[in-house]
């Protein structure tokens, strides 16, 4: 009789970061697929489908351009990062082409590295541009994270919220607050003003947001806002707020004295 075919080893598993295959780690892995397709509002689609193939790419070529004006606001998200063994993970709810994740992988950043976006152009360029780096992207919805409560370090929301009405704003910013840990952080990038955005050549329009209203949505979401600044985009003349706020843990006093006792008003400016 012939000898019994031997049968095939399964392939062995990915290599991973050992941060990332720690229980602490393991337990926010849930971020890898956070997304159902019920949670995509029908403005969410419009921004999706906004965001297609030649619109992306163009995008993609001004965020490699203009990463830069981020520079100095992604180290010091670095410097505010709470020390943990296993690190958490760092999360970007509106990746875009994926260059604030290069940028911290190129800083080789311990933390693992999360990207959402709601459009699959995007995660395309983003794809592309994270190939060599252990990146977790998918699409999602920044009202909705699906991922547990408490497990990230920090949050990235650049340049999104205009594409909400104000209960989406204020929504997307109370789940950062509930996905971040006690001493998270969290970096916003918010077109700032009264009124509304127009996008040539599209019906979609876009809301602006007066820093006052901001500042109330992180106060009730317990985001103690520890620097903010403010600069003039050169491209559209419009104004825009970059802002790190703390998920208030036993280190609050420390954000407290930046920030000012109980005002969201009283921020420190820096560049």
């Amino acid at each position: 009789m012939p000898p019994e075919p031997v049968p095939e080893s399964p392939p062995s598993p990915p290599t991973l970061p050992p941060a990332w295959t720690s229980p602490t780690a393991m337990a926010a892995i849930s971020l890898a697929n956070p997304w159902h397709p019920e949670s995509i509002a029908a403005n969410e689609d419009e921004v999706a489908a906004f965001y297609g193939r030649r619109r992306s790419q163009d995008y993609a070529l001004s965020m490699r351009k203009d990463i830069g004006r981020h520079h100095a606001d992604l180290w010091y998200l670095l410097k505010l990062l709470p020390h943990r063994e296993p690190a958490l993970p760092i999360l970007d709810v509106a990746c875009g082409s994926g260059d604030m994740l290069a940028w911290l992988a190129d800083r080789g950043t311990a933390a693992p590295l999360y990207g959402r976006d709601l459009s699959e152009h995007m995660l395309g360029h983003a794809r592309a541009r994270l190939r060599s780096s252990p990146t977790s992207l998918a699409r999602g919805s920044m009202l909705a994270l699906g991922c547990p409560n408490a497990t990230c370090a920090a949050v990235i929301c650049t340049f999104a919220l205009h594409h909400v009405d104000a209960s989406g704003a204020h929504q997307t910013i109370r789940e950062v607050a509930r996905v971040l840990a006690r001493g998270g952080v969290a970096y916003f990038a918010v077109w700032e003003g009264e009124g509304v955005i127009e996008h040539r050549g599209s019906d979609l329009v876009g809301s602006l947001w007066p820093a006052e209203q901001i500042h109330k949505w992180f106060h009730c979401a317990r985001l103690l806002i520890a620097t903010e600044r403010e600069e003039i985009d050169p491209q559209t003349n419009q104004n825009v707020i970059y802002i790190h706020a703390y998920k208030q843990s036993m280190d609050v006093h420390v954000a407290q004295k930046a920030a000012g006792p109980r005002s969201c008003g009283r921020v420190v400016r820096w560049t």
